[in-house]
């Protein structure tokens, strides 16, 4: 009986391996898509035609679908152009070429006078960044015993703007100018002298001192002196603004007129001798020269006054061709040498011009 169970065990086992390896060579048996081998799975050219379901073994699925749903293409938005900007243009600063000095007299061949100016390429500009400067300088000079003119500060040259701290060179003139800027006594005495010695002298003056004085001021004119400008308030020029500075000068001539009647002359003196760039142009552009002076020395101050013999002295000494001399009204001793020293200067060969008479340097 037990061998019987075997027999027919082992016929059932054949038999299946038999119907496996049937289905096996007629197609019919089929592995699970997740199990095939991609490298058994023949490649299809894109030319040929995937056969049907049916005929891949596979169970065709005829249950209807949906029609498949068109989307619109989503418009892509165009980028707005980027603008650039075209970098301006770099502006190129040029000087404007300074005004043309007046012509300089040539020395004389037998002349022992030393020109006291610098050439141009020593002189520093007048301009910063392409305008007039306007940075306050203090004139000053350097003095000497030898009667020769004396250089003058050369930050930038003064002369091409109608400027003057000198007049002829090469002759033996002196130009005589006093300074008022308010009445301490002596300007009558001075006047008298003047016009005993029969001698010509600039007064700058300023408004107050016109309305304190205005008949000294009537004399002046009456007897031939120039009577120049020395502004109103007697400040420092560069800090004026244009208008400002219109008005120092404007004021104090307009007044002047008032006053005498007649036009104030076209001379400025800038109070202290400080000025700029700017303000010599300024007070070009109002018709004036400005002058300056090639003598003075600390006159001004009244309660320290050197004395007769030392203005004296010190006067005389430094005198010079060309020489604008600046004196101050305010003081005893000029007012004592004076006589002696315009004495002094005839009887050596000097003679006294105007300011009228600058006409070259």
């Amino acid at each position: 009986m037990r061998m019987k169970k075997q027999k027919i065990f082992k016929f059932a086992v054949f038999l299946v391996l038999y119907i496996f390896l049937l289905s096996v060579v007629e197609n019919k048996f089929i592995l699970p898509a997740a199990d095939k081998n991609p490298a058994e799975t023949p490649d299809v050219a894109a030319s040929e035609t995937i056969p049907p379901a049916e005929t891949a073994g596979l169970v065709q699925d005829d249950t209807p679908r949906p029609p498949e749903i068109t989307y619109a293409p989503v418009p892509t938005a165009t980028p707005e152009p980027v603008q650039t900007e075209t970098p301006a243009p770099t502006e190129t600063i040029t000087e404007p070429p300074a005004p043309t000095p007046a012509p300089v007299r040539t020395a004389p061949p037998d002349s022992d006078i030393v020109s006291p100016y610098f050439k141009d390429s020593q002189y520093g500009s007048p301009y910063v960044d392409g305008v007039l400067s306007n940075v306050s300088q203090s004139w000053y000079y350097m003095s000497n015993d030898d009667h020769q003119p004396p250089t003058a500060e050369y930050v930038f040259d003064i002369r091409p703007f109608n400027a003057y701290y000198l007049g002829d060179i090469y002759s033996k003139v002196i130009y005589l100018t006093f300074d008022e800027g308010y009445e301490n006594g002596y300007t009558s005495q001075i006047l008298d002298v003047l016009k005993e010695k029969g001698v010509q002298a600039a007064f700058f003056v300023t408004k107050p001192y016109i309305e304190s004085n205005p008949d000294l001021v009537k004399r002046m004119v009456d007897e031939g002196h120039i009577v120049g400008n020395h502004t109103v308030h007697h400040l420092n020029s560069s800090t004026l603004s244009d208008a400002d500075f219109d008005s120092e000068l404007t004021d104090t001539a307009d007044y002047f007129k008032e006053v005498t009647g007649t036009d104030m002359s076209k001379f400025f003196r800038p109070p202290n001798g400080e000025y700029s760039a700017r303000t010599l142009q300024l007070a070009d552009d109002l018709g004036y020269k400005t002058i300056f002076w090639s003598f003075a020395y600390q006159d001004w101050v009244t309660d320290d006054q050197p004395g007769k013999q030392a203005a004296y002295d010190m006067i005389t000494s430094r005198s010079h061709n060309g020489c604008i001399m600046l004196l101050h009204a305010v003081s005893q001793s000029d007012t004592e040498a004076l006589p002696d020293v315009i004495d002094y200067l005839l009887n050596n060969g000097y003679t006294f011009k105007t300011l009228d008479e600058l006409d070259s340097y």
